[in-house]
């Protein structure tokens, strides 16, 4: 299912490993640029895959396309995937030339979601557990983890380090029984920072004022970056390397032209405990997870609009859901109750560009950002 999610993700003229994620900001898009009727043939096509699929998983794999057998049956099933992905945009009257077209990437990221919840939630109807735990990079597919969670009756838990580093962990605990977990990913190292006070980045040794001064910005409708401590390990901004902004939509369309970044996702919104009670439904059925932004949850109807900036509307439902990170953290807590709002949180990074690390990669993105802040809205606050 991941190779699937990867090669759609190229087939498309996307980066494998990097724009995944993009794939379920086109497929939102979905009813609005193809229409019910699209819909429907897509469907049929998607449905179709799933049964094909089922059908494999009680057969023996031809060794040349399994690829847990034979690295080298990658190729082959990088093709495999290649020509089902060109029979559904044949489905609709679709080049296969044209699959880097917007209309092309929608229509096979919609088919794409499609599959890989119908597999997902065909294997969980089978095998009827009432608590889960779920781990690899298809699980950093939130709407995903929505669903397996309304399957499960009981909870879930979601392993928030997709790769090698994440599974690694649990096989280190089954033989070695001493692994514990440190309860934060803010593994990174961060090297040591000068003092800054000018162009609108500034360096402060002290928490209380730096607090102060975000809560400041915060209120005058400013975007904040806040950069401190160890950075996070993993690909989520969780407060170390986090651009920080009142939840609108309009703050979103500021930090992604300002970074160069493309526009077809809603950001994450931070929010405390107490917070997500208010504003979420069914917390409590996620166990962990909530912290590391690989989960969302439904929001209660009434919230919607005082969050706009950091909700998914569904295409096919009535309700809006939200990657949010419920934070226990110290200096966040504090500035979000002050606020009493959440916030979006964001990876304070230019598109392209991995999450910023050294003091070299800070001071880039800053300017790189200062140069596209038209309003003169943008802020970086170092923490030591």
């Amino acid at each position: 299912m991941g190779l699937f999610y990867q090669y759609a993700t190229s087939y498309m003229g996307m980066r494998e490993n990097q724009d995944e994620y993009k794939l379920l900001g086109l497929e939102a898009h979905v009813l609005d640029a193809l229409g019910p009727m699209v819909m429907e043939i897509l469907s049929q096509v998607a449905d179709e895959r799933i049964k094909v699929w089922m059908s494999n998983l009680t057969t023996h794999y031809d060794e040349e396309y399994d690829p847990v057998l034979m690295v080298g049956a990658l190729t082959k099933v990088k093709a495999l995937h290649a020509k089902f992905f060109d029979k559904v945009l044949d489905s609709i009257g679709i080049s296969s030339e044209s699959r880097t077209e917007y209309i092309a990437r929608v229509a096979l990221a919609y088919v794409v979601q499609r599959v890989v919840e119908g597999v997902v939630q065909t294997i969980i109807g089978k095998l009827r557990p009432r608590n889960l735990i779920v781990a690899g990079g298809l699980f950093l597919n939130v709407k995903l983890n929505n669903l397996i969670g309304h399957c499960v009756p009981g909870q879930l838990c979601v392993m928030p380090l997709s790769g090698d580093q994440g599974a690694a962990i649990g096989v280190y605990q089954k033989y070695a029984k001493n692994f514990h977990w440190p309860d934060h990913l803010y593994w990174g190292y961060r090297s040591h920072w000068n003092n800054y006070f000018v162009n609108q980045l500034e360096t402060y040794d002290n928490h209380t004022e730096a607090r102060d001064r975000i809560i400041e910005l915060l209120k005058q409708n400013k975007i904040v970056n806040l950069i401190r401590g160890a950075m996070e390990f993993g690909p989520r901004a969780l407060g170390h390397t986090s651009t920080l902004a009142l939840p609108t939509k309009e703050n979103v369309e500021y930090i992604n032209a300002s970074n160069k970044r493309d526009t077809i996702m809603p950001m994450a919104p931070v929010m405390t405990h107490e917070q997500s009670k208010q504003y979420l439904h069914c917390t409590d059925k996620v166990v962990e997870s909530l912290k590391y932004m690989v989960c969302t949850r439904t929001v209660r109807a009434e919230m919607v609009h005082n969050i706009l900036g950091g909700v998914h509307m569904d295409p096919h439902q009535s309700y809006a859901t939200a990657r949010v990170q419920v934070t226990s953290d110290h200096l966040l807590c504090s500035i979000l109750d002050e606020l009493d709002t959440p916030l979006i949180n964001t990876s304070f990074n230019e598109h392209g560009m991995p999450i910023c690390f050294t003091e070299e990669d800070v001071i880039r993105c800053h300017e790189f950002q200062r140069k596209n802040d038209e309003l003169d809205r943008i802020h970086t606050i170092i923490v030591r």
